[in-house]
């Protein structure tokens, strides 16, 4: 699971670093705002993962990136108005 806060002053959407992207089936990632409200949140198959993470060598992990359009991409669930129901 990853969480990243988007505020004004740093809008990020890279999530911390993967550092084994074979450790995994579903990565499930939550966007919140600055009051810790959820913005979205997706269950993303490793494949997607691993297909659109790019590799760091200095760090040697991987970081993804939690763009609007991975909840376009084929086989990412859209769970956002799941979770904000959770009391």
């Amino acid at each position: 699971m990853k969480g990243r806060r988007i505020h004004q002053r740093n809008k990020s959407r890279q999530l911390s670093a993967i550092r084994d992207l074979d450790g995994f089936d579903v990565l499930a990632v939550v966007l919140f705002d600055d009051d810790y409200q959820i913005v979205r949140a997706a269950l993303i198959p490793a494949a997607t993962v691993k297909e659109k993470a790019v590799y760091i060598a200095h760090t040697n992990s991987h970081k993804f990136l939690a763009r609007d359009g991975v909840w376009e991409v084929a086989g990412v669930m859209d769970v956002t108005d799941r979770l904000r129901q959770v009391p």
